[in-house]
């Protein structure tokens, strides 16, 4: 007797704690993924209907206006469920933003329910707004049923730009009267000041170069040592070549290093391609350009032969580097 006591109990606690399926709940599977669907459903007499409302027919560009939608006579109301205005192309191109503003929960016995939007417009002139199909389901007829409501309209005009005033000063008589003195009002510049600015111009150049000069006597011959330094190294890597086991790419190497030292290309340009871009950003002469990018395909040629070769290329990458330096003899 116990054991069924137990049982009676229990099924008598699932019937208190089970909740009754709610009406969304009943309708099939297809009806609820209908598009422009929100859950409304329609009572056995009324019919569900919709208005939607701004907040202001006219707003200023770069300002706000609310737009509402108002859900009447459906007999769930707190299953609707609102639209979704922010993804739609149509709202996206006549608004910069299109915000949710939260709402109190309606009662269960409510007449109307309302959704908030917040609308920024993007460009001045009248927007007819377009929103969404709203669909609703009629019991009686066991099918959806589109409720119509008219499209608001919207003018956004120019800002209007607030013009303060001038306020008046103020302040002792002293401060607005002239000053008193002896003072010369036509504002010439003397000629005397022009032609020392003309004379002095020129002098002044040629003393700083003079000067630079003296203090670093040595730069010129410096940066001639150093091009010299660049052109040497660069045939003594070309020489060599030929006894290394890659002589096409060591030839390579050799002259992207001398481009480098001598012409500041960049360490990053590796193919002929990229040497050429370049040469031409830092002005070099075309013909020179076209007889690195020429050299460097065939050192490039000679590496990925199907069979090794050894051509002439470190003996025509150092008689262009000795033609480009002035190298005689």
């Amino acid at each position: 007797m116990s054991r069924i006591g137990n049982v009676l109990a229990l099924a008598v606690a699932s019937v208190a704690v089970a909740q009754p399926p709610t009406q969304l709940d009943q309708l099939g599977a297809v009806v609820k993924s209908q598009p422009d669907f929100y859950g409304a459903i329609a009572g056995p007499v009324d019919t569900v209907k919709i208005a939607w409302a701004l907040s202001a027919p006219t707003v200023e560009l770069g300002g706000s206006v609310t737009l509402t939608l108002t859900v009447r006579n459906a007999v769930n109301p707190r299953e609707l469920k609102r639209p979704g205005l922010a993804t739609l192309p149509a709202m996206k191109d006549m608004f910069s933003l299109v915000a949710d503003v939260s709402t109190p929960e309606p009662a269960e016995d409510a007449k109307a329910v309302d959704f908030v939007y917040t609308l920024h417009p993007r460009n001045e002139g009248r927007i007819e707004i377009r929103p969404p199909k709203y669909n609703f389901f009629k019991p009686n007829a066991a099918k959806l049923q589109t409720a119509f409501a008219d499209p608001p309209t919207l003018s956004v005009t120019k800002p209007v730009v607030t013009v303060v005033p001038p306020v008046p000063l103020s302040g002792p008589e002293s401060f607005f009267e002239p000053a008193r003195g002896s003072y010369s009002t036509s504002g010439a510049v003397p000629s005397a000041y022009w032609l020392a600015l003309l004379i002095g111009t020129p002098v002044v150049l040629l003393a700083w170069v003079l000067g630079w000069r003296w203090l670093f006597p040595n730069a010129a011959r410096l940066a001639r040592l150093r091009r010299n330094r660049a052109v040497r190294r660069t045939l003594d890597r070309l020489r060599a070549a030929h006894r290394t086991a890659d002589p096409a790419g060591e030839t390579a190497a050799a002259l992207r290093s001398y481009l480098a030292a001598r012409f500041g290309l960049s360490s990053v340009a590796a193919t002929p391609s990229e040497v050429s871009a370049g040469l031409h950003e830092l002005t070099v002469p075309a013909d020179r350009i076209g007889e690195a990018d020429e050299l460097l395909r065939r050192c490039d040629a000679d590496r990925f032969a199907p069979e090794p070769t050894r051509t002439a290329v470190a003996a025509d990458a150092i008689r262009l580097v000795e033609r480009w330096e002035g190298v005689t003899g």
